[in-house]
């Protein structure tokens, strides 16, 4: 099946570009500091509630998602804007049918190696890592203001990334679609 705005001209594209900083996925760590990860990697389920129209249903999602939940605060609001927090938190919500995990070692190490696939790292004067790569966050429109791409752009799992590496001058595209109900 065809993307379904194939073919339309974008008449308006904004880009806002995305903080790309983190060469490692320590800071998930804190997750089992504040008891949202147990034991051997197990994800705390929680009472099921829903926020805008995503299902929450453990301790993960809940602190990816609801910004009342007590553990907000344990991610900084520069830390949640990190290109590598925003692909585990795609991955943890997923889409509107996704089948979720029990444990948070599969969302790490698929949040990690995408992350590699997309954004280039070089040493820096110090011989540290440092990222090398822009990530952009990107929405397209029509000239009558419909969306392009992302599909529902005020949806937080509707999203466009162009991840470019300046020094090979390759540009990797990531989307995804929160989805729709099972509608003919």
């Amino acid at each position: 099946m065809p993307w379904p705005t194939a073919g339309r001209e974008a008449s308006t594209v904004s880009v806002q570009r995305v903080p790309c900083s983190l060469t490692t996925t320590t800071i998930f760590r804190r997750l089992r500091t504040v008891g949202v990860v147990r034991g051997e990697d197990l994800i705390a389920p929680c009472a099921e509630t829903v926020v805008g129209d995503i299902v929450i249903n453990d301790r993960l999602r809940r602190v990816l998602v609801d910004e009342e939940d007590e553990d907000w605060d344990v991610f900084s609001p520069g830390e949640r804007a990190e290109f590598l927090f925003q692909l585990l938190r795609l991955l943890v919500v997923g889409g509107k049918w996704c089948q979720y995990e029990d444990t948070i070692t599969p969302y790490i190490n698929t949040a990690r190696s995408i992350y590699k696939y997309l954004v280039s790292v070089e040493k820096d004067s110090d011989g540290v890592l440092a990222v090398r790569s822009v990530v952009l966050k990107v929405t397209a429109r029509d000239e009558d203001g419909a969306p392009l791409l992302p599909l529902a752009p005020g949806h937080p799992q509707d999203v466009a990334y162009l991840c470019i590496d300046p020094v090979r001058r390759l540009v990797s595209v990531l989307s995804h679609h929160y989805g729709e109900d099972f509608v003919e």
